[in-house]
């Protein structure tokens, strides 16, 4: 339940937080880190070993954010300067 739930929910607040205040490449960031976030309780509290794909998606996620969060960053430098 925690795996399911617990991301949803702080994913969901998240996503009606920051649609007011960043771009929406930033924001679509969100519900897919809720997957992560799973994987991430179920380690924690259940012991579970994620496979080898888990993994490569989970990676592939946290570098699509890192590369929108620069892209986002870079964006707004040049918006002020």
């Amino acid at each position: 339940v925690l795996m399911g739930l617990l991301p949803t929910l702080v994913g969901h607040t998240l996503i009606q937080r920051l649609a007011r205040r960043l771009s929406p490449s930033v924001v679509a960031l969100v519900p897919v880190g809720e997957t992560v976030g799973s994987i991430a309780i179920g380690v924690a509290f259940q012991g579970f070993v994620p496979t080898a794909a888990e993994w490569v998606g989970a990676l592939a996620i946290l570098g699509g954010a890192v590369v929108v969060s620069r892209a986002n960053v870079s964006a707004r430098a040049e918006a002020k300067g």
